[in-house]
């Protein structure tokens, strides 16, 4: 399919590893083209979202996020650069990865995105294995245990976690298709 739709995508469902699951470990490559792997970021918090360019989900929040990583420099925060949410002539659907590190690249000057920026393969297998939706979210915590996950991602949810001094411990999944506000 070119977009995400509604109807393609069991909203009611949430697929991926839930919390209390291990963290899926994953290959991807930085801006830079080095690839790096989810493991790398074991012995730290990761905050690890998905987003794109014409994802009208994570765009608007890119602001609401990069504030938290600044207020939570100890934490790694990853953005997985997956395919086009709503591709079109402006940003059109990826057809190699050279195109998708460009659309990242211009992503992160556009919308002054601080976090660090993964590219996912052409075949979105990292996106897959996290279950696949346009703008979900992941708390990893330093062993590599999915402490919170929701899918779509909200910056109030994700400082509650970052700030309870229990959530090593606590694993969390945010409602189902539930949007943020």
């Amino acid at each position: 399919y070119e977009r995400f739709r509604p109807f393609v995508h069991a909203l009611d469902k949430f697929p991926g590893p839930r919390a209390g699951d291990p963290a899926i470990d994953f290959t991807a490559r930085t801006l830079n083209s080095d690839h790096v792997r989810l493991s790398d970021y074991r012995g730290k918090t990761v905050v690890l979202e998905t987003g794109s360019r014409s994802c009208i989900m994570y765009v608007p929040r890119v602001s609401a996020m990069n504030a938290l990583a600044r207020r939570f420099p100890q934490v790694a925060w990853l953005v997985l650069y997956i395919r086009e949410a709503h591709p079109g002539s402006k940003i059109p659907k990826h057809t190699t990865i050279a195109e998708k590190l460009r659309h990242a690249q211009q992503l992160q000057s556009e919308v002054d995105e601080c976090r660090t920026i993964l590219i996912d393969d052409l075949n979105g297998t990292a996106h897959r294995l996290y279950g696949g939706l346009p703008n979900m979210l992941y708390v990893v915590n330093a062993h590599g245990v999915i402490i919170f996950r929701s899918d779509w991602a909200n910056d109030r949810d994700v400082e509650r976690v970052l700030s309870d001094q229990r959530a090593n411990i606590r694993h969390t999944d945010r409602s189902p298709s539930r949007m943020p506000p």
